[in-house]
C-alpha cells in the first residue's frame, strides 16, 4: 500500500482541468489573431482607397490644373495641352474600369499607347463623366468643366462576402484657350 502513495502522476481531474484552461486561452488567442488579420486587412483597403484618390489627384493637378486647350473627344475621351506645349488624353475604358493618362504626341483614334506614353492607369474607376461640356473634336471648351470620377471599392468580410462601396470624385477645370486654331491630333 505504501508503494501506491509515493507514484507520481496526473489524475484525470487534473488533466480535464489543464485541456480547459489551454482550450480557454487558443480560443482566446484565436480570437485575437482573427480580430487583428481583419482590422489589417481594412486598414490596407482603406490605404489603397486613399492612395488611389491620391493618384487620381495627384497626376489631374499636376497636368490637368492649367491648360491651355481641352477637346471633349468624345463619351470617353478628354484631350488637353498643358502650359508646356504637352498633349495628353484621359481615357476611360468601361469594358476594363479603367482609367488610362497619357502622353499623347501621335494620338490614333485606336487609342492604344505605348507603354512609354502612359503617365498614370488606375483601375476600378467605373465611370468618368464630363459635366457642362458636349463632345467635339473640332471646338475647344471655352467655359469650367466638371469631371466626375466614381471609383469602386471592394472590401470583402472574412465571411467571403464582397461588400461593393463607390466614392465619387470631382475635379473643376477651366481653359485658359491661348488656341482655338487646331485640336490636339
Amino acid at each position: 500500500m505504501k508503494r501506491l502513495q509515493n507514484q507520481k502522476g496526473v489524475t484525470l481531474v487534473e488533466l480535464l482541468a489543464g485541456l480547459a484552461i489551454g482550450g480557454i486561452i487558443i480560443t482566446l488567442a484565436m480570437s485575437l489573431f482573427i480580430f487583428l488579420f481583419q482590422f489589417v486587412q481594412e486598414q490596407e483597403q482603406e490605404i489603397v482607397d486613399r492612395s488611389q484618390n491620391h493618384i487620381l489627384n495627384t497626376v489631374l493637378s499636376r497636368n490637368l490644373s492649367s491648360p491651355i486647350t481641352l477637346y471633349y473627344w468624345d463619351s470617353n475621351e478628354l484631350r488637353f495641352k498643358n502650359q508646356d506645349e504637352v498633349i495628353f488624353s484621359i481615357l476611360f475604358d468601361s469594358s476594363l474600369n479603367q482609367l488610362t493618362i497619357a502622353k499623347c504626341n501621335s494620338c490614333s483614334s485606336i487609342k492604344t499607347y505605348s507603354s512609354d506614353a502612359i503617365v498614370e492607369k488606375l483601375e476600378n474607376v467605373r465611370d468618368m463623366t464630363v459635366m457642362n461640356a458636349s463632345p467635339s473634336q473640332d471646338d475647344p471648351i471655352r467655359d469650367r468643366i466638371t469631371l466626375l470620377f466614381i471609383l469602386e471599392d471592394i472590401t470583402v468580410r472574412t465571411s467571403g462576402e464582397e461588400i461593393l462601396s463607390e466614392k465619387e470624385i470631382s475635379w473643376t477645370v477651366t481653359p485658359l484657350n491661348k488656341n482655338y486654331n487646331k485640336p490636339p491630333n
